[in-house]
């Protein structure tokens, strides 16, 4: 794809050789204008480019590219499909297809895949390849769009009458929706073109036009382009002066890749030594390394849960979180710029995708927007406001699954606190949401935006003198840690600490059972996720003790960290 434009070209250097953004084995991206060819992922024990081969020129896939796939994992590596046919050769088992359904639901293929199958002379074999469909497929995705007896041909057998290969893939061809991919450019190169900045680097995809607003990611700079010139290596001319680093994204501001710390990673593990919780890790992504942690091992296919680890040659899924922040796209959205390779001593040890599922886009709680502000001095110090009230200010952050506790806990913590005369309020999740936060649902953008406005007002209440204890599941670290941020020193995060199992069975406001029937969408803990805290300052187990022994440990510590003897040790030191 070329763009053309006005404004001078520029050399570019020869492009780094990271795969990730720059695969050589299959075509770049997933989603084409409606005019290419459909891209079909020719997947299974046999499938491999003679089999592409002789079916393209038997015509069973008329107008389609068939790109030889195999078990299909090479696609987490390279590549992408628009859709998927499992072939089931004569000799193959059926089984087969149980790894292959998880890893085409990954891929977004689970909905846009056709099996056929090789038969003899009747149709057992084809109910049987179905019914390993059904066991393996994860939910909303229990049957492919159709499947079909051949013969080695592709043809359709003799006994058989319903639709052939043929009839199977055209179904494929006016159900698949291909879009063009969002525009993309990786910066490899950026020099001062005064008043502005020239930029050079590799187009991802997509298309940009002179006078469009991009955004630089992860930096969020903001610019217009100028001028463009050049070919999948593009030059772009831009209208104002950037700080650009070799790995950064552009893209149009109206679809910029999401930045994140966190995110669920699908892939498959080439190491001997097995993967583990813990494990540190080098990301390649997109030309740019960036040190990872895995924090979660979410599931193996193939094996039951808990994963506690993945060996060699196994499919997993994980939640990585980078020390810094991340410009990345969903594979389903951008299959250039959400694709990944793992590293351990510079050593690729793993390949795979990026998921958002779960998780939040955070460039709105990392983006300022607001210019020409100063902030107001206070003439009262905390120091006066401390002697005043006999103890300091702080935020007391209450987290944990829905039912952990944490509003019973927070409410009879006020009142005990308040008889003492402490300046104490509770900000309770529930509540907020009736007000503050009455136009903020429960996708994981809003949920984090509910945390960071709760973080801001607890900390106001903080800086005012008084202890703010703040009752609200907040599931994300990332979420805690800015609330924490804001708060400057003052933030006390309390783990109430109860499993999913003991919150389920008291369900006092029955969501978890809404939940399990499907009528609560990302609710945390069922589908959605709940990351506990690594290192809080307090755990309260609400599970083996009572509601009074846990208020008397709560208390105890406010005692210790925020009352008058703390609030003096403090002001000695």
């Amino acid at each position: 794809m070329f763009l053309t434009g006005g404004g001078k070209t520029a050399s570019l250097a020869p492009l780094p050789g990271g795969r990730n953004c720059s695969p050589r084995s299959m075509p770049e991206t997933t989603m084409t204008a409606e005019h290419e060819p459909l891209r079909i992922a020719l997947v299974g024990p046999a499938a491999d480019q003679a089999l592409a081969q002789r079916l393209e020129a038997a015509g069973r896939a008329p107008g389609a590219i068939l790109l030889a796939a195999g078990d299909a994992s090479s696609l987490l590596a390279g590549g992408a499909a628009d859709a998927a046919l499992i072939w089931l050769a004569a000799g193959d088992d059926v089984a087969a297809i149980a790894s292959l359904v998880p890893l085409l639901d990954w891929l977004g293929l689970a909905r846009a895949s056709v099996v056929a199958v090789e038969v003899d002379g009747d149709a057992e074999r084809l109910a049987a390849a179905l019914s390993a469909w059904r066991q393996a497929a994860p939910a909303g995705n229990e049957a492919p769009l159709a499947a079909v007896p051949v013969n080695a041909a592709g043809e359709r057998p003799a006994w058989y009458e319903g639709p052939g290969l043929v009839e199977a893939l055209a179904r494929l061809e006016a159900m698949t929706e291909r879009r063009p991919p969002p525009f993309r450019l990786l910066v490899e190169a950026g020099e001062s073109a005064p008043p502005g900045t020239s930029l050079a680097g590799r187009l991802l995809g997509g298309q940009a036009a002179v006078g469009d607003e991009i955004v630089l990611s992860p930096s969020n700079q903001v610019a217009r382009i100028s001028a463009l010139a050049g070919g999948e290596r593009l030059v772009l001319e831009l209208d104002r002066a950037v700080s650009a680093e070799a790995g950064e994204i552009v893209s149009l501001t109206g679809d910029a890749p999401i930045e994140t710390d966190v995110f669920r990673a699908r892939f498959q593990w080439q190491e001997a030594t097995e993967l583990e919780v813990g494990d540190e890790l080098e990301l390649e992504l997109c030309g740019r390394h960036t040190p990872v942690r895995v924090q979660s091992l979410e599931a193996v296919i193939g094996r039951p849960p808990p994963a506690t680890a993945v060996a060699k040659g196994e499919l997993a899924e994980a939640i990585l979180r980078s020390y810094t922040m991340l410009a990345l796209d969903a594979f389903a959205h951008s299959p250039a710029s959400g694709r990944f390779s793992l590293l351990r001593q510079g050593q690729v040890v793993g390949r795979g995708i990026v998921s958002m599922a779960g998780y939040a886009d955070q460039r709105d709680l990392v983006t300022v927007r607001a210019t020409n502000v100063t902030r107001v001095p206070h003439t009262v110090t905390t120091e006066a406001r401390t002697r005043l009230n006999g103890h300091r200010g702080g935020v007391l952050w209450f987290t944990g699954l829905s039912a952990s506790g944490k509003s019973t806990l927070a409410v009879e913590v006020e009142r005990q606190l308040f008889a003492r005369d402490f300046q104490v309020y509770v900000l309770d999740g529930d509540n907020i949401r009736h007000g503050l936060n009455a136009n903020l649902g429960f996708s994981p953008e809003d949920r984090s935006e509910n945390i960071r406005r709760v973080g801001e007002v607890a900390a106001l209440f903080a800086r005012a003198g008084f202890i703010a204890l703040t009752a609200f599941i907040s599931p994300y670290r990332s979420d805690r840690q800015r609330a924490r941020e804001a708060a400057e020193g003052d933030f006390h995060e309390i783990f109430v600490d109860a499993d999913l199992a003991a919150c389920e069975e008291r369900d006092p406001k029955g969501l978890y059972k809404r939940a399990r029937d499907g009528e609560i969408p990302d609710f945390t803990g069922i589908s959605a996720p709940y990351e506990a805290p690594e290192s809080p300052e307090l755990a309260v187990d609400t599970v083996n003790h009572d509601v009074a022994a846990c208020v008397e440990q709560i208390i105890d510590y406010i005692e210790s960290e925020l009352g008058t003897e703390a609030a003096q040790r403090r002001s000695a030191g």
